[in-house]
């Protein structure tokens, strides 16, 4: 009887053995189930901005203002949207690089007086050189953004003393125009 009872006992173990090794088996195939690596985002693909449309003297003041306000508020708005994008990680930073893109568009859909041309053209490049960068980056084409946001602070340096030559001129326009009207 004591043998049988060993046997059993045996039996027993082995079976409890055997059930807690195909629940772990079954916990762990669970566990790789939902392991399941999610689908990478969509590459960022970005449409080439339109050519800019040259329109126009900067004698009339209303079209150098208008340039002036728009690019100027475009320029700020880029900037304030790459430094966010640039203190995100990879895939969290699309949303932003979408903004920067946008003010592009609106940059190169601003009709440009003859005075204002090589400022606009500084002005695209550096917010296509920006955009490349974070492009490639989100893409997984690049390792890290590089240097991007400081050049590109550096080239708005040198467009910075182009708007102020140009917003001087406006004042100026618009302190003649004062002085001449009765």
């Amino acid at each position: 009887m004591l043998q049988a009872l060993e046997r059993t006992t045996l039996m027993l173990k082995r079976g409890l053995f055997l059930l807690v090794l195909i629940f772990s088996a079954f916990v762990l195939a669970a566990c790789a189930v939902g392991d399941v690596p999610a689908t990478p985002p969509p590459p960022l693909t970005i449409e080439p901005p339109p050519t800019p449309v040259s329109e126009g003297t900067c004698e009339e003041s209303s079209i150098l203002e208008t340039w002036l306000q728009k690019t100027t508020f475009a320029k700020n708005d880029f900037l304030n949207l790459m430094d966010a994008a640039a203190s995100q990680g990879r895939a969290d930073m699309v949303d932003e690089v979408m903004g920067m893109i946008d003010k592009r568009l609106a940059v190169s859909q601003t009709t440009v007086p003859d005075c204002a041309t090589e400022p606009h053209l500084i002005l695209l490049d550096a917010m296509n050189k920006a955009i490349e960068a974070f492009q490639k980056f989100v893409n997984g084409d690049a390792e890290n953004l590089g240097n991007i946001v400081e050049d590109t602070k550096k080239r708005y340096e040198t467009l910075d003393i182009y708007m102020v030559e140009l917003s001087d001129r406006l004042d100026l326009q618009y302190q003649q125009l004062q002085t001449t009207t009765p």
